[in-house]
């Protein structure tokens, strides 16, 4: 549950979940092997990777992807800005 008294923009750990609209399943199904990742499940299973080379300043600790819901902890902070590099969010305001 989010605490309404927290910066959730301050450097740190955050557990998240995202959930598909109305719980749907749309990640793949679980079987006796194991998660079996759907089309759209491949495609977070790449997306989420891909955070930490579009905003310079995170990290993706861990992630889970299952039927219809994600979880990951994005450590917000984690690596600094290099001299002259500039964030996802610069670039994509000019």
């Amino acid at each position: 549950m989010c605490r309404p008294d927290h910066d959730y923009s301050l450097p740190g750990a955050y557990f998240v979940t995202i959930c598909v609209g109305d719980r749907r399943v749309a990640f793949g199904e679980i079987t006796d092997d194991g998660m079996h990742l759907s089309p759209a499940g491949n495609l977070v299973h790449r997306a989420l990777p891909a955070l930490e080379d579009r905003f310079a300043t995170i990290l993706l600790d861990c992630f889970v992807v299952m039927p219809n819901h994600v979880h990951a902890v994005i450590v917000l902070g984690a690596r600094e800005l290099v001299a002259g590099e500039e964030s996802a969010m610069n670039r994509a305001a000019t």
